[in-house]
């Protein structure tokens, strides 16, 4: 079965991948979502030409500002290296 391309934009869009705290590491189960992830971007590549992909890394409140910076770059890069590993079809932003 095939989504449409508003139902693959909005599933992609709705992921939040959980970490856990202070750490890059993925929380328990948080691989496969991210697995699940990468077939979803394939299957809207495989639909919209010029499609480019923006990772946003977030952090709790705790912590100091450049702790929590290094955080969110950490995890944002983190799941975009997970996701070059097996959509190749397009360009993706940290």
């Amino acid at each position: 079965f095939r989504y449409d391309r508003q139902s693959l934009t909005a599933s992609i869009e709705g992921q939040k991948i959980l970490f856990n705290c202070g750490t890059i590491d993925y929380a328990a189960g948080e691989e496969e979502k991210v697995g699940k992830l990468s077939q979803d971007l394939e299957s809207l590549a495989s639909l919209k030409d010029n499609l480019c992909l923006r990772i946003r890394g977030e952090a709790s409140a705790t912590g100091s500002v450049t702790a929590n910076n290094q955080l969110k770059k950490g995890r944002a890069e983190k799941v975009a290296a997970d996701l070059r590993k097996s959509v190749k079809l397009l360009p993706i932003e940290t």
